[in-house]
């Protein structure tokens, strides 16, 4: 029987995912810190996935059936709404935790005054082979100014405090099919810091073709480029408080910084 509350609730959502999805869920129920949720949220698939998801018998694993495909948005809403911890930490149904991911991070926060924290990455393709170790810049200011072109942030390796985020409205924005998780970091950034732990947590799979983000890269380029628009658009505004002009200044010196350091690496 599943328990009333717990510390961490584990979201996941997965579209016709059974190619990886075995591996992904094993490595979250073998975590080391064991009070969890897994919720999983089914977003109409029509392979085997769901079999897959019903073969265990864990009790801390939550499905959740969409019957239709609604995105991942809706279905990421959907989970944290249904969610009983007090930390949703985000899961891909292709990736691999590491054994300690959930251990570290919510030391990490419940350590510190962060709200929301993020990781470095194992990149690894679609065989499971390592590529590369994927790092994130630190600084908070530069991660923020950086969110206004891109998003420098894996999101499978997003950790934040529930509570703090729903007294602030913190949704994912569900008109966004594309750049989620971009959309979302940019509101965030006006309430928390974005920290980073410097040291990879998951395997991150990057390219592949069953991913929605590899098939859909022009409509995820235009999404981005609409976020772009309206964080260039919030930083022409100073207004009159000489606390949100000093802030807005820092911000733009921030930007500055980056565009001249894409430049000198172009």
């Amino acid at each position: 029987m599943a328990k009333d509350t717990v510390i961490i609730s584990v979201i996941m959502t997965v579209y016709n995912g059974e190619k990886f999805l075995r591996e992904a869920i094993d490595s979250i129920i073998n975590q080391s810190f064991e009070d969890f949720e897994l919720i999983i949220i089914d977003d109409g698939s029509t392979d085997t996935t769901l079999r897959i998801i019903n073969s265990y018998s864990d009790p801390r694993i939550r499905l959740i059936e969409n019957g239709l495909n609604r995105g991942q948005s809706y279905s990421r809403n959907l989970g944290i709404k249904e969610s009983r911890g007090d930390y949703i930490a985000i899961m891909d149904a292709d990736d691999i935790m590491y054994s300690n991911r959930l251990e570290k991070q919510i030391k990490f926060l419940q350590s510190g005054n962060n709200e929301i924290c993020f990781s470095w990455a194992d990149i690894i393709d679609e065989t499971g082979e390592w590529v590369k170790l994927k790092k994130h810049i630190s600084d908070s200011l530069l991660i923020h100014a950086k969110l206004i072109f891109e998003c420098p942030l894996i999101h499978p390796t997003a950790m934040w405090n529930k509570h703090a985020f729903i007294s602030n409205n913190l949704w994912y924005d569900e008109t966004f099919v594309f750049a989620q998780d971009m959309e979302l970091w940019n509101r965030v950034k006006e309430y928390y810091p974005i920290a980073i732990m410097e040291e990879p947590l998951i395997r991150f799979r990057f390219g592949n073709s069953n991913s929605v983000s590899f098939q859909k890269k022009e409509l995820q380029k235009e999404f981005a480029l609409n976020i772009t628009r309206r964080e260039l658009h919030k930083l022409t505004y100073l207004g009159e408080n000489p606390l949100l002009i000093n802030k807005t200044i820092s911000r733009i010196s921030a930007v500055r910084f980056v565009y001249q350091k894409v430049i000198e690496t172009v």
